[in-house]
């Protein structure tokens, strides 16, 4: 492997969680070091949008019909956001579970899946379906 390019990726400390969305060209990166996310479009080699979402992000999961995108953060919050060309939109947000810091998306039922490593004293998972708006 030959690095081909470099791009910096100001506002991102710690890029952990990343996504390329290959209908919009699109590279979605979390920075877990200050609970952020940067959209950086591979066409243009640029930063296009900026934002926050919980603490340590984690995992990232996309629904490719519905064109959500989800990630999971260790602090617990899920952010949820609609990606698409020319536009990234936060669609919801809010506390999950402790340590919620995985995500999957079926990409057949559309389900996404939330395993929980400790709820009442037991791992189990968390399954909920999107409300297409």
């Amino acid at each position: 492997m030959k690095i081909v390019s470099r791009y910096k990726l100001p506002g991102c400390k710690g890029a952990h969680g990343f996504y390329i969305d290959e209908e919009t060209h699109y590279a979605f990166i979390t920075g877990e070091d200050n609970g952020s996310y940067i959209v950086f479009d591979l066409i243009a080699k640029k930063v296009i949008f900026t934002g926050k979402v919980g603490e340590e992000p984690d995992v990232i999961a996309f629904d490719k019909d519905y064109h959500f995108l989800y990630v999971a953060s260790e602090s617990g919050i899920v952010s949820v956001f609609e990606l698409r060309q020319g536009a990234v939109n936060k669609v919801c947000e809010g506390f999950l579970a402790d340590h919620a810091h995985t995500v999957a998306v079926d990409q057949l039922t559309h389900k996404v899946y939330f395993p929980l490593q400790n709820i009442n004293g037991r791992p189990i998972i968390r399954v909920m379906k999107p409300v297409k708006h």
